[in-house]
């Protein structure tokens, strides 16, 4: 496991795993589940956005940061030896970073079955549905079919853990082709007013810049007091958490 790169400086000597579930419990987020590390939602900025947003393809962005801001990003005293002296004395930060890492491409090049959780994933849905519901409470709108939804790609993200478990390597190709792929079966025909955009999951906030935001077209019908486009965008983000969910539960038939 890699462990947290404060040590040297008061930290716990404990996997980064630890010290994620804890920050997620200790932040003032409707949508937690005490217990669990969470999948957070991608904005932009990155390469990761065209990936995620608009093709379909899981992808994943971390970084270590103490207080939730980086005031010198594209800045003239973003340097090496604000780095050095201030950032990461050590670079332990970078080394943490760098075995993260290299651990994950070890997996992701070695294991025979699709190091991918759709049950991770699952609860992570079951958290946005909970998000929007706090976001909804003054505006009314029907989000029973996410409810169901979510319940449903649960229930199908269990079964197919079940059936990657206990795979053989006679059937293996088939639960890895679906693993690998269900994520594709979160894309619409494209978001309210950037058509470019086409994951109903996650995508930069209209108005946050590189900030993400959960059900994306949902929320921008809401910031634009549209309640007909938000049940539009309730809909079809419930179709496709229902299609996500028939196509891996297609693995346990």
């Amino acid at each position: 496991a890699v462990r947290d790169a404060h040590v040297s400086r008061g930290g716990r000597d404990v996997p980064l795993s630890e010290l994620w579930v804890a920050a997620d419990d200790d932040e003032d987020n409707k949508g937690a589940i005490p217990g669990v590390s969470l999948l957070g939602t991608l904005g932009s900025g990155s390469d990761y956005t065209s990936m995620i947003d608009v093709l379909g393809i899981p992808s994943i962005d971390f970084s270590f940061n103490d207080n939730g801001s980086y005031g010198t990003y594209h800045s003239i005293y973003d340097s090496y030896a604000y780095t050095t002296q201030v950032v990461d004395p050590g670079f332990e930060h970078h080394a943490a970073a760098t075995r993260l890492y290299s651990l994950l491409i070890y997996r992701l090049a070695d294991e025979a079955r699709v190091p991918i959780a759709p049950v991770t994933e699952s609860l992570a849905i079951t958290a946005y549905v909970r998000e929007l519901a706090a976001l909804n409470a003054s505006f009314a709108l029907d989000l029973r079919p996410l409810d169901a939804a979510a319940e449903a790609f649960a229930a199908a993200a269990a079964c197919a853990e079940r059936v990657a478990t206990a795979a053989t390597p006679a059937t293996l190709d088939a639960v890895n082709e679906r693993l690998r792929t269900y994520e594709k079966r979160f894309l619409s025909t494209g978001l309210p007013d950037r058509p470019w955009y086409k994951h109903v999951l996650q995508a930069p906030g209209f108005y946050l810049g590189y900030g993400s935001t959960s059900f994306p077209g949902v929320v921008h019908a809401i910031e634009e007091d549209d309640a007909a486009l938000a049940a539009e965008q309730v809909a079809d983000a419930a179709r496709r958490v229902d299609e996500a969910a028939a196509y891996l539960a297609g693995v346990c038939a």
